[in-house]
């Protein structure tokens, strides 16, 4: 007597798709506050964060980035959108001042998902 197939395809299915890897990518970065504005008003195209509702752009130079993120050097501009600067650690005073930040994101089977500040910035104060 033969065994129906289809309840072994669906548990082989079932096996394969639960094997997704997902890992959480984790970056200092150390980087000069060039400009916040209104996302309205801001040119060009800013990194999506996990903000549900963004009403900045926020947008950095790197100093240092670690580990090593692939199209970011220093010297690099980085825009993020994002819902205020206030919730991570910046204010009226922040430009052109240099803060230390951390940022991470999802990368789900290959798929790199909205970046994330993992707390607030830190201002690097100079000798």
């Amino acid at each position: 007597m033969k065994k129906p197939l289809l309840p072994l395809l669906i548990l082989a299915a079932a096996v394969t798709t639960g094997s997704a890897q997902t890992t959480n990518e984790i970056y200092k970065v150390r980087a000069a506050v060039v400009e916040v504005s209104q996302l309205q008003q801001f040119r060009g195209t800013p990194e999506r964060t996990l903000t549900p509702d963004p009403r900045f752009a926020l947008t950095l130079r790197i100093e240092s980035i670690v580990p090593a993120l692939a199209g970011y050097t220093n010297g690099s501009l980085m825009s993020f959108a994002i819902h205020s600067p206030a919730r991570i650690g910046l204010d009226e005073t922040s430009k052109p001042h240099s803060f230390d930040f951390v940022l991470s994101r999802e990368v789900h089977d290959g798929a790199r998902g909205p970046w994330s500040f993992e707390r607030p910035a830190v201002r690097v104060r100079q000798p």
